[in-house]
């Protein structure tokens, strides 16, 4: 069993789905462990490459523990449509897989690893938390 979770690029999004929509800010992220020093706010960093150890932009947990965590603080409670998680790129991919999406106590869903993609989108039907 994987007990590492790494995530890229962590992005929360309100209102209505578009192109256009501007993720909200986080204003802080915390972890259950780290991991290869991928502290946890390096997955709000603004980076989506990808690249663990090159792009410096991804956080890592240890895998001393059952269940990893990582946790984004927005700056304000808010509506949210949607979580979208940008994943490693360069290897260990699957470690996305049933990461759990919730906004404040409301469980929005998981991913599901596929290999063929690298960014995923958890849809929260406007779930409220900061």
């Amino acid at each position: 069993t994987n007990l590492h979770l790494t995530l890229c690029e962590g992005r929360a999004y309100g209102g209505a789905i578009t192109s256009l929509t501007a993720p909200m800010k986080f204003t802080g992220a915390t972890q259950s462990s780290t991991g290869w020093c991928g502290v946890a706010g390096r997955a709000i960093d603004g980076k989506t490459s990808g690249l663990y150890f090159k792009g410096k932009s991804c956080q890592h947990s240890a895998s001393h523990k059952v269940v990893n965590s990582w946790t984004g603080t927005l700056a304000t409670s808010s509506v949210v449509s949607r979580v979208v998680i940008y994943n490693r790129a360069d290897c260990w991919q699957n470690r996305i897989n049933g990461a759990k999406v919730f906004v404040g106590s409301t469980y929005c869903g998981a991913s599901k690893y596929n290999p063929k993609i690298s960014v995923y989108t958890v849809l929260c039907r406007n779930a409220i938390g900061r």
